[in-house]
């Protein structure tokens, strides 16, 4: 399991969480300030695509599913930890490749 502190893109506005890669699943979670949490999940078998790239605001990760996008922006310091959950989830993508 790898992880990488940022924001999640919403129409709304940002929400500050992690990202985080299992071997099954990608997870955006956020604790909020009174006990209630935002979790959004895809399963890695329903993942269309990886994307990366940078901007002015930083760098950025969009895990895109069948309906779902998730768009996130990664802290200014999370550069290894971005370039390990971009490595664990093609990893766990090609596992599953090699095993269906």
């Amino acid at each position: 399991m790898v992880w990488v502190k940022g924001f999640l893109q919403k129409s709304g506005g940002s929400l500050r969480g992690v990202l985080i890669a299992t071997n099954q699943r990608v997870v955006f979670c956020r604790k909020g300030f009174f006990g209630n949490e935002h979790v959004e999940s895809i399963d890695l078998g329903k993942l269309s695509g990886l994307d990366r790239k940078t901007s002015a605001w930083g760098r950025e990760i969009a895990v895109h599913a069948t309906h779902t996008t998730l768009q996130f922006r990664c802290e200014r310091s999370a550069r290894q930890a971005e370039d390990a959950f971009c490595t664990a989830i093609d990893e766990a993508r090609a596992a599953a490749a090699r095993v269906a």
